[in-house]
């Protein structure tokens, strides 16, 4: 969300308690739960759902004494309907928030790679559709976070580091051929 003016600096906690979410269909607002986030910076206010919104809309309420720049206060609670959600679903159960480094690099290579072709594109509308159910199994158990952890993790390393990836894609290419070389020689040598 963002003001015409910056606002005035409030802490995390104060800022998340004047916070209140309507998911579509839904008719009240409902305090944001405890792993969600709220920030503010400048003229921004952040809100991170640790639970997906599964491919609905939501309408997100900031109480107006938040809602404040110098002395002047709104003197009406704002309310801004959410249409799409920020994805990375899974990443974000498994590695248990929307703000973590890993969750990071695999938004950008989303946005910078993925939603720039056409089959990028169906990849991210296809796993968005699919994938709320799937992390929310993911966040209730600590054995399925660390499995995904560990999966996404080679992953996560091609996207962090593309060239060194190669490099060692190609390495291991290399030593596969070696060895199947050895093994066709040794056959040979031995058939003899």
């Amino acid at each position: 969300m963002t003001f015409d003016k910056d606002l005035d600096t409030v802490d995390p906690a104060t800022l998340k308690a004047a916070i209140s979410i309507r998911k579509t269909g839904e008719t009240v607002f409902s305090a944001l739960a405890e792993g969600d986030q709220a920030v503010s910076s400048g003229s921004t206010i952040t809100v991170t759902l640790n639970t997906a919104l599964d491919g609905t809309g939501a309408d997100i309420k900031v109480n107006a004494a938040v809602i404040k720049s110098g002395t002047a206060v709104a003197s009406t609670d704002l309310v801004q309907t959410v249409t799409q959600t920020e994805g990375c679903f899974i990443a974000t159960a498994a590695f248990g928030s929307y703000l973590d480094p890993h969750v990071w690099a695999l938004r950008q290579f989303r946005d910078n790679v993925l939603l720039k072709n056409s089959l990028g594109q169906w990849f991210v509308r296809t796993y968005y559709h699919y994938s709320p159910p799937i992390a929310n199994v993911i966040a209730t158990s600590p054995v399925l976070r660390l499995l995904v952890r560990l999966l996404l993790t080679p992953i996560i390393f091609m996207v962090e580091y593309p060239l060194a990836a190669t490099i060692i894609l190609l390495g291991l290419m290399a030593g596969l051929i070696m060895m199947r070389r050895r093994k066709r020689m040794a056959v040979s040598v031995t058939g003899i």
